[in-house]
């Protein structure tokens, strides 16, 4: 399951539009996103964090590759859609390089991350309500202009 994932052509795997092919779309961005060369998580670590199981999620992912995406529980779109508004908010004041280490880099033990990147944040209690303060947190620093840099992360 923690192997590389080859994704479908959008065409392919969109098809026309329903709740299924936008699933798809999002399913896919979050694909890319755990790359080694961007956010560097293994499909498990994505399955935790959309609270699906490890078959669930691969199902999910066979079902993506057959061209015909399946609807995604309500909780893990919304949970997608918190992690894509995440990357939306570091994209203002980071490179696109910088986001995706400010992802997975330790944090200070004095920081609202309690010493964790974000991503072990959001992985060692994964629920959406938590999605949503990581996201205010970071909005609320690049919306009054506090300086939000990897620095302020750690």
């Amino acid at each position: 399951m923690d192997k590389p994932h080859s994704l479908p052509s959008v065409r392919s795997a969109v098809g026309a539009a329903s709740p299924a092919s936008g699933d798809a779309l999002a399913l896919g961005w979050l694909l890319r996103q755990s790359a080694a060369d961007r956010w560097r998580m293994e499909h498990n670590e994505l399955a935790l964090l959309l609270g699906l199981t490890d078959d669930a999620f691969a199902k999910a992912l066979q079902a993506l590759d057959r061209g015909q995406p399946q609807a995604l529980p309500a909780d893990v779109s919304e949970r997608i859609g918190c992690l894509f508004r995440l990357d939306c908010i570091l994209s203002i004041v980071m490179s696109a390089e910088q986001r995706y280490e400010a992802f997975g880099l330790p944090t200070s033990g004095t920081s609202f991350f309690a010493g964790l990147s974000v991503r072990d944040f959001l992985l060692a209690k994964p629920e959406t309500r938590r999605f949503y303060e990581v996201c205010n947190y970071l909005q609320g620093h690049v919306v009054l202009g506090r300086p939000l840099d990897l620095n302020r992360l750690r």
